[in-house]
């Protein structure tokens, strides 16, 4: 198993910070989307180079948010879960996202975390 840290949220070059979330990710022209899920690949490939190449997986989330604001933990997660199943193929770790290869995915809250906010990720090889 292999778990990693993940960012909630992005800042491109001169521009303010975008969270990861369902009500923005809908919101975003895809020109701002595909540069935010670039940036958000080039955050992850550091932790992502000493993984093994994978054939199946299940990933299993976890929020650390930075509030104590209610949030429905799916509107963040599955975006986060969206750009790192892409990047998990755009680096040859994993030969597809579907279900053929990618089993199952679930989401759980953590804890409240204002100096940290983050998603843990546990990757989970299945044979």
């Amino acid at each position: 198993m292999y778990l990693l840290h993940l960012p909630l949220t992005l800042t491109l070059p001169n521009k303010k910070s975008w969270a990861l979330n369902l009500n923005l990710y809908r919101n975003t022209h895809y020109r701002s989307l595909n540069a935010y899920k670039r940036l958000f690949s080039l955050e992850v490939e550091p932790i992502l180079k000493d993984l093994p190449v994978f054939n199946k997986i299940t990933l299993t989330y976890r929020l650390y948010p930075k509030t104590r604001r209610e949030m429905d933990i799916a509107n963040v997660l599955t975006v986060v879960d969206k750009f790192f199943s892409d990047a998990l193929v755009e680096f040859g770790k994993l030969p597809d996202d579907n279900y053929k290869h990618l089993k199952e995915i679930s989401f759980s809250y953590g804890e409240v975390l204002p100096s940290n906010p983050h998603a843990l990720v546990l990757i989970n090889p299945l044979k």
